[in-house]
């Protein structure tokens, strides 16, 4: 989790500006993902790394000062499903004649 520190008055965060899946917690600051119907975050059907740049804000309402950071957020592969196979037994035929290179 990022933290920005202000003194004298509270942080807050603006919504994400991007098409990155994330949202930030208005007053913490804690990125989560942000699912839309239809969306995962699949290592091998969408893409490897999201960038976007994440805003603090001292003085919400008022004048502020303001600090930003650009985050990436890499995916990483996970061996989430098990292979199928479409038959229990498979049986080939190999001549005795045949070299081992072919």
């Amino acid at each position: 989790m990022l933290t920005f520190l202000a003194n004298f008055s509270k942080v807050y965060y603006p919504p994400i500006d991007s098409d990155a899946p994330f949202a930030i917690d208005r007053y913490s600051g804690e990125i989560r993902t942000n699912f839309q119907p239809g969306f995962n975050l699949d290592y091998e059907s969408n893409d490897k790394s999201y960038t976007f740049q994440v805003v603090a804000k001292d003085n919400e309402g008022k004048k502020s000062n303001s600090e930003s950071v650009l985050v990436t957020v890499l995916l990483s592969n996970i061996n989430d499903e098990r292979p199928i196979l479409d038959r229990s037994l498979a049986t080939i035929d190999i001549l005795n004649t045949q070299t081992v290179s072919s």
